[in-house]
């Protein structure tokens, strides 16, 4: 049984004051700003001029950003293509995604991307596209999708999809010619958001976006859907989480925040499970990339990307 994370309070980050609280013994201790804050070398925006910057991924040397447009407008998503420093930036697919989330690449050139308006007028469907010829291969439509969300690679056959507002967790499988096929393979995973797979387990972030206002937990489970655990026995941050990545055995998990320079990016330490948080001048932060030390993060309501280069 995975160790449980026990939070004293919903807004973790409002211990900038410094105190100490008494809690049981069973329950983790935030103490000072030096115990619990990270550090990094630098933050700098990298891109700007987005439309509602929603995930970030970085593949072969390129950082990749899905771009919402106007959410509730379907056929104004579109992705941006550019070099790590945020230079030559490339539109793709303009016109031809509805309110593209998150996405991931299977193999060569092929991203699987899940496109959703926000307003629940349209089902949502999963798209194959070609990033080298700017095509899109094949579209899978979800009939009973209420936000499709965050897609991970498990292998460069299969992927995982989250769908915030049914809150379940599905498994993508593309054969051969292309051809994909949907599988359901966890349910109640509230507001089901960020995905990450990592030696053999999934973990989601659970928000409030979206889905259920009980949101803001992180869930871990096997491939097939088995196992599913959460994580956290209280709400973490705000509710809001929204990104999630692992490296070095550290999950790193963003969430919204409320208002300005509020966001947090929480880093759970999964040998004890304890905590410390990533803050600063960021705001809005969604869908992330971590890769060799340097977080890639939108801001979603300021139209940006920054790069934050830890330490």
């Amino acid at each position: 049984m995975m160790k449980k994370i026990m939070f004293l309070f919903i807004f973790v980050f409002v211990v900038s004051c410094g105190s100490k609280e008494e809690v049981s013994d069973d329950m983790v201790v935030m103490a000072d700003d030096s115990d619990m804050m990270i550090d990094y070398d630098s933050m700098d925006i990298i891109t700007e001029g987005l439309m509602t910057p929603e995930s970030v991924n970085v593949y072969n040397n390129k950082m990749y950003v899905g771009n919402l447009g106007d959410p509730n407008l379907p056929g104004d998503g579109y992705i941006i293509e550019a070099n790590l420093d945020g230079s030559s930036p490339k539109v793709l697919f303009k016109g031809m995604l509805d309110s593209p989330k998150g996405f991931d690449f299977i193999s060569g050139n092929l991203m699987v991307i899940a496109d959703q308006v926000n307003d629940g007028s349209m089902p949502g469907n999963i798209v194959l596209a070609d990033i080298s010829t700017g095509e899109i291969l094949s579209k899978m439509e979800v009939a009973d999708s209420k936000f499709l969300n965050d897609i991970v690679m498990i292998d460069n056959k299969t992927l995982a999809l989250t769908d915030t507002g049914a809150s379940k967790v599905y498994t993508i499988s593309i054969d051969e010619n292309n051809n994909m096929s949907l599988d359901e393979i966890a349910s109640g995973v509230v507001g089901a958001n960020g995905i990450y797979y990592d030696n053999g387990m999934l973990y989601v972030a659970g928000s409030t976006f979206g889905g259920d206002a009980n949101g803001g937990n992180i869930y871990a489970m096997s491939v097939t859907g088995d196992n599913l655990e959460e994580m956290t026995d209280t709400v973490l941050g705000t509710g809001g989480l929204d990104g999630i990545a692992i490296d070095d055995n550290m999950l790193y998990v963003s969430d919204w925040g409320s208002g300005e320079n509020m966001s947090v990016i929480y880093v759970i330490d999964l040998d004890d499970m304890s905590m410390q948080t990533i803050t600063g001048e960021f705001t809005s932060l969604t869908d992330f990339d971590l890769v060799d030390g340097v977080i890639y993060t939108p801001e979603f309501s300021k139209n940006k990307v920054k790069k934050i280069t830890l330490k």
